[in-house]
């Protein structure tokens, strides 16, 4: 079974021959522009031996909002690119590349935040929050402006760019930010435009529910969330690997490792980390899974460590 069946059987809960695994971190300096951006993913996916290649998006973070926030008002401001704007045309461009040197050796997904993340991320993120709280109105306009933006990454990633599907990383449902009224109000309506259109583009799409801060998130609001496979923090909430399977039903699911730089993952020996692999397989099973990590992992990360698991999942 190659690369390419045996991720779309995991999405699809068909039988494999192993498990798949894959991971990811963010690359920086050069690596993150150019040929450097092809020869650094290409290098870490032969090294590592993992399944599927989620192609990072570190050269568009973060977000190109068009203007300068520093009050609520100035969201209104803010309008799509468009899809021959430069920051939107070089997402497949770059989307192409990686695709272009796989020759379709593995599935690949185009890493996107969701609408009102890229905007946190860009603007500030308490600066960001309390202006949602204040002014919705405002802030919405400017939320719409940056899902259709989404919506032209996606659609042209996966027809120009080559990518199998896409990757939405999920924030904002943390404990604190926002009531489920206001999330549910706010948030979400933009996240689902987002959704529909990776759903028109691919039947093969990723959501990150998004753990990376160590801060609980509330898991059950982005249960509902249309897409494929659910990948999430099992180590930051309190949704267990043990517990996935009850908590997310049919459908798909991907983790089990700690990202975080005090994770088995990056302290571990060898035989400490195909131990573990051996152990999440035994609790999950291999029908409808794929192993990964609760989310980035330190971009100084061996990559041996990730095909330790690779070589682990082979043998369990």
């Amino acid at each position: 079974m190659n690369k390419v069946e045996r991720v779309k059987n995991a999405f699809e809960r068909k039988e494999v021959d192993r498990v798949p695994v894959s991971m990811w971190f963010h690359f920086t300096g050069e690596d993150r522009y150019g040929e450097k951006f092809v020869a650094t993913h290409m290098q870490y996916y032969k090294k590592s031996g993992i399944d599927f290649l989620k192609i990072m998006n570190d050269a568009f973070f973060p977000w190109d909002i068009g203007q300068t926030i520093t009050k609520s008002t100035d969201w209104r401001k803010v309008k799509p690119h468009g899809r021959n704007h430069k920051f939107i045309r070089e997402q497949a461009e770059y989307a192409a590349r990686i695709n272009d040197a796989l020759q379709g050796d593995c599935m690949t997904f185009w890493s996107l935040f969701a609408p009102f993340s890229a905007m946190r991320f860009s603007a500030g993120d308490e600066m960001t929050t309390q202006h949602l709280k204040d002014d919705p109105d405002s802030v919405l306009e400017g939320m719409k402006a940056v899902a259709q933006d989404c919506v032209d990454i996606i659609e042209l990633c996966t027809s120009q760019g080559g990518c199998t599907g896409s990757y939405l990383a999920i924030h904002s449902a943390d404990v604190g930010r926002y009531t489920k009224e206001q999330y549910d109000s706010w948030i979400k309506p933009q996240d689902f435009t987002v959704c529909d259109a990776m759903n028109a583009t691919s039947s093969y799409n990723i959501a990150h529910l998004c753990g990376w801060s160590g801060i609980k998130n509330h898991l059950d609001w982005w249960r509902d969330y249309p897409l494929q496979l659910m990948h999430w923090a099992c180590n930051v909430d309190d949704v267990t690997w043990e517990q996935g399977a009850e908590y997310f039903g049919e459908i798909p699911r991907m983790g089990g490792f700690d990202s975080r730089a005090t994770g088995l993952l990056y302290t571990g020996t060898e035989e400490q980390i195909k131990a573990e692999t051996k152990r999440l397989i035994d609790i999950s099973g291999k029908l409808g899974v794929m192993l990964g990590a609760d989310c980035t992992l330190p971009s100084d990360i061996d990559y041996q460590r990730i095909r330790w698991v690779v070589e682990a999942a082979a043998e369990a």
